[in-house]
């Protein structure tokens, strides 16, 4: 699935991944390929995102502190607006 990460000054991360795991306000969200559309509300915490791997090198884990936003999944597309830590 396609992930954009922004906030308001700038963009933390836009790549394909495989995984994605949010820190929602009822608890933590794991997100994976064709998830039904949503639109969660994120507290603080981290969002870990771990890449699909492929033939040229291994799975990529990314990490992003951060302290609260919003996460919208439409399409294969996860978009996520956050303040960071």
């Amino acid at each position: 699935m396609k992930v954009t990460i922004l906030t308001i000054f700038k963009q933390l991360y836009q790549g394909e991944i495989k995984e994605a795991t949010l820190p929602g306000q009822e608890g933590e969200v794991c997100i994976m390929d064709f998830h039904q559309p949503f639109l969660h509300r994120l507290r603080s915490g981290y969002i870990q995102l771990t890449e699909a791997a492929s033939k040229s090198k291994n799975t990529q884990k990314h990490r992003f502190k951060i302290r609260d936003g919003i996460a919208t999944m439409k399409a294969n597309e996860l978009a996520l607006l956050v303040a960071v830590a």
